[in-house]
């Protein structure tokens, strides 16, 4: 083979590792900017009845819903049942993640916005 079909090869094999490898850092740059926004003014927003339906949803079918619910009781009953805020979504999900069983001796953080 001469240096043309090779290096004509080599791309074709080299272009669609290039393509995935931009769409995957194309998604990571959008997940880092949800993450921003969520450290940064989100966590202070309040939830939607719907996306609080949703992540009692996922919560079913990851087999958390009981410990999820009692999180969620303990937020509104802490802070006001319309005053759960994304920053309380992302609480309960780390507390789930981390295998806290012991959910009463927990402090409910406020998700107040600083002045």
């Amino acid at each position: 083979m001469d240096s043309q079909t090779i290096l004509l090869v080599a791309g074709l094999f080299l272009f669609p590792i290039a393509i995935i490898f931009l769409q995957r850092a194309h998604q990571m740059r959008k997940a880092m900017k949800v993450a921003e926004w969520v450290v940064g003014d989100g966590q202070f927003m309040p939830l939607d009845e719907s996306i609080i339906d949703e992540a009692i949803q996922k919560a079913r079918q990851d087999g958390n819903e009981k410990e999820f619910l009692t999180l969620l009781r303990r937020v509104r009953t802490a802070r006001g049942h319309r005053n759960v805020k994304v920053g309380h979504l992302y609480w309960i999900w780390s507390q789930l993640e981390s295998g806290i069983s012991d959910f009463e001796s927990l402090d409910i953080p406020s998700f107040t916005k600083p002045k």
